[in-house]
């Protein structure tokens, strides 16, 4: 029983290690408890069996619950206030508002990366008020146009608990535009 104990306190232990961790000392932490559990095997036995599977489903609840938990950056970020000077805006106009300085007539929590055609620049975004959550900015702009949105960030401050830094800011782009293959589009640019 003694022995189970210190193999979930150390199943324990990597799992919780894993969740806070970087991406890279994650990996290194499932090629650890890899290790670890070839090692039991290697002892032999049904018994080993049987604590290897308790072993592997304790840490996969930690890991699930570290993924599934509330609070990841990209969540807070879109609960941020977003303010307006309009009610409505031409995609043109939010690019160039969200882009070039001085930024005074959209106020946006996050920097702005837009990806359209300029064919595209003229369509029309209405929104429900002047200030709105940037949720409800994205999701207004998502259902009128073809943009969809991502957090851009890179793997240096991505956690299983709280997610992508998101230090990159949003990039509301047209999947048309940035699929494989699809680079010989003319893309709209910002005009000062």
């Amino acid at each position: 029983m003694r022995s189970l104990a210190r193999r979930l306190t150390v199943t324990l232990l990597l799992g919780g290690l894993a969740a806070w961790c970087v991406t890279l000392l994650n990996l290194l932490c499932l090629v650890g408890w890899g290790a670890f559990l070839w090692a039991n095997h290697a002892e032999g036995g049904y018994r080993q069996t049987k604590r290897l599977a308790v072993q592997a489903t304790l840490m996969a609840v930690v890991l699930a619950a570290a993924c599934l938990w509330p609070g990841k950056t990209c969540d807070r970020l879109l609960d941020q206030p977003v303010r307006l000077g309009a009610a409505a805006y031409t995609l043109a106009e939010l690019c160039d508002a969200t882009t070039l300085p001085p930024r005074t007539k959209v106020e946006l929590p996050v920097t702005v990366t837009w990806t359209f055609a300029p064919e595209d620049a003229e369509k029309s975004v209405a929104f429900a008020g002047a200030e709105l959550s940037l949720r409800h900015f994205v999701a207004a702009i998502e259902s009128q146009t073809s943009l969809r949105h991502r957090f851009v960030h890179c793997g240096n401050g991505w956690t299983l608990l709280r997610g992508g830094d998101c230090c990159f800011g949003l990039s509301l782009r047209d999947p048309e535009l940035v699929e494989f293959g699809r680079g010989d589009r003319t893309l709209y640019e910002p005009h000062p």
